[in-house]
This record gives structure tokens, sequence and C-alpha cells, in this order.
């Protein structure tokens, strides 16, 4: 974590000061180029002025109305070329010259901003990793006693029967769950260490599988659940990670779909990359929802069905973590007025 966010540090300081050395160096070698010809100009009347002159239009010395046209012409051919030769030099010089103190600025630059990195980085990194930490720990902790609350709740049903307490004690307990996992894969996710060794994942069998269990929660619902599953699509990536991705996108989209809707699930192979597509509708959105905060932590699209649908709000958050993790892209999109698609490319 400390590593990419002192790199992040370098190359956002660095591009800036790349950017300001070369405005520098074009400008400076603009005004040098400006400034040569105008002394060009200078040295060439002067010469054609002076007592020294060659004889031109019969009166030495003399060359007429200032500046007129052709002027140049009426000095010899190689007398102009060696003074433009030496304007060339001096510009090319002056070239030279700025574009290697640029280059030594910019190195002498990024080891001060490498340094100053590591200075600057080390409170935020720390922050950073207690934080995670502290999720970490907090997760594991919770796991042990959401455990006995449900075996106790399910023993108590066995005993006196199911009641709708039972049945709130239990959703809610399966509800902190879910979050407590998730937010372990988050931690996970973002430390960017200890992933798995990537292998060979056939993603059109995990969609397939994912569609099938997701099959009778969509019909409870009344939802109708399809799948284009193109076959033979793979991606090298961890197959209990996308296991979990595949189970993200359809249990969001069963949550927010009104009753009678559909939910669609598309993978095809565009090219050599595996391209997943969730879409579902009608989505339950609130007026105004903005499909690129769907990411954010606990954001939701219809906050008056955050009990009903028993959301946590980070679902999504930690599937943008997985695929970025596996060096994919994933997008949320509007079609029309009802209708969510999500986006994930391999």
């Amino acid at each position: 974590m400390k590593q990419t966010l002192q790199r992040k540090f370098v190359r956002t300081a660095m591009t800036a000061v790349t950017a300001l050395l070369l405005v520098l160096l074009v400008v400076i070698n603009l005004a040098n180029w400006y400034l040569v010809n105008q002394q060009t100009d200078h040295m060439l009347q002067t010469v054609l002025q002076s007592d020294h002159a060659p004889d031109i239009a019969g009166q030495p010395g003399q060359m007429g109305p200032r500046r007129s046209p052709g002027w140049r012409e009426m000095l010899p051919q190689d007398m102009q070329e060696d003074i433009q030769e030496t304007a060339r030099h001096k510009i090319l010089s002056m070239l030279a010259l700025s574009a290697g103190g640029v280059a030594l600025c910019w190195l002498g630059m990024l080891a001060l901003v490498r340094v100053l990195a590591r200075k600057a980085i080390e409170p935020v990194a720390v922050s950073m990793e207690k934080q995670r930490q502290f999720v970490t720990n907090a997760g594991h902790e919770l796991k042990t006693p959401l455990a006995i609350i449900l075996a106790n709740t399910e023993a108590m049903e066995l005993y006196q029967g199911e009641s709708k307490w039972s049945r709130n004690i239990r959703a809610q307990t399966v509800r902190l769950s879910q979050l407590t996992q998730t937010l372990l894969t988050l931690a996970r996710m973002e430390e960017g260490a200890d992933l798995p060794p990537a292998e060979t994942v056939d993603l059109s069998q995990l969609a397939e599988q994912a569609l099938s269990a997701f099959q009778e929660a969509a019909a409870l619902q009344t939802l109708t659940l399809r799948g284009e599953i193109a076959p033979g699509v793979t991606v090298p990536a961890c197959r209990e990670h996308l296991e979990q991705l595949l189970s993200i996108l359809l249990d969001n989209g069963v949550k927010y779909t009104e009753p009678g809707g559909r939910v669609d699930l598309v993978l095809e192979d565009t090219g050599g990359s595996a391209c997943l597509r969730v879409k579902n509708s009608p989505a339950r959105l609130e007026e105004g929802a903005d499909p690129d905060r769907f990411f954010e932590r606990f954001y939701r699209g219809d906050p008056a069905h955050s009990q009903k649908t028993g959301g946590c709000g980070i679902g999504l958050a930690a599937a943008q973590a997985i695929v970025t993790a596996w060096k994919g892209t994933i997008s949320a999109a509007r079609e029309g007025e009802d209708t969510v698609v999500f986006t994930v490319r391999f």
C-alpha cells in the first residue's frame, strides 16, 4: 500500500514538473530564436551600411531607404550564408544547452520528489494501514458471534417453532455476516497483496452456474432471469473471485429490479477480451440516481428499498475492487429511463 501511494505521488508530481519544464524549454528557445534573428538582421544591415560595404547600386555605403524590400539580396550570397550559419549555430547551441539543463533539472526534481514522497506519504500510509487492519480484525472478531447467534436462532426455532422475531433475527444476522465478508474482501483487494496466482478460468461455465443458482431467487420475485453466454470465454484470474463477482452482480440485479421485470446476463468474447454485461429492467432507482456513484461504499440508488432488499451498500464496491485487482474495468450506465447496465471487461 505504501509503495503504491508513493508511486502515485511521484507520478503526479513529476507529470506537473515535466509539463512545466517543457513549457520553459519551448519559451526559452522561441525567445532565443527571435533574438538571434533580430541580431542577424541588425548585423546584415550594419554590414550593408558600413564604409566597407561593397559598391551597391553605384553608391558605396548607401543602402537607400531603411528596410527597403529585397535589401538582403543587396549583400553577397557568401556573406549572408556565413552570418546565417552563425545564427543557426547560436540557436542550436542554446537548444542543446537548455535541453541539457532541463534534463538535469528533471533528474534532480525526480530525486527530490522521491525523497519527499516517502515523508509525505508516511502518515497517510500508516493511517490507511491501521484502518485496513482494523477492518480485518473487526471482521474476523464478528464472524464468531454472528455464527453463534445464527446457530442459536436455528436451535430456538427447532424447539419453539419459527416466528416473525426469529425470522428477523436470522435475516439480519445473515445480512450482517454478508456485510462482514464483503468488508473483508474489500480490505484484501485494496491491499493489493497476497492475491492468489492467476489461472485460466472458464468464465462461461461460471456464468452458467451463477445463472442457475439465481433462478429460484428471481422466480420468488416474479422476475425473468435470462442469459446469453458465449461458450469457451476464459479469463486469467482467481476462480473464487470471479464467482463472487458474478454473485454480486446478479444479486444486485435481482434485488433492485421491480417485480415482473427482467435481468439479463450477457457474456461474449470481443476480439480476445471477455465482456460481461448484467442488465436489469425496470430498475429500482430514485429520480436522478447517478450510475457513476454506484460503486461508492454505502451509496444507494434507491434508499427506500434498503431494508426490503437486505442490501448493505458495498457489494458493488467489492465488485469494483475484484475487477481492478485482476486488471479489468467495470462501469455502470443507464439505458432509457428504467434500465441499468453493468459492464465488465477483462
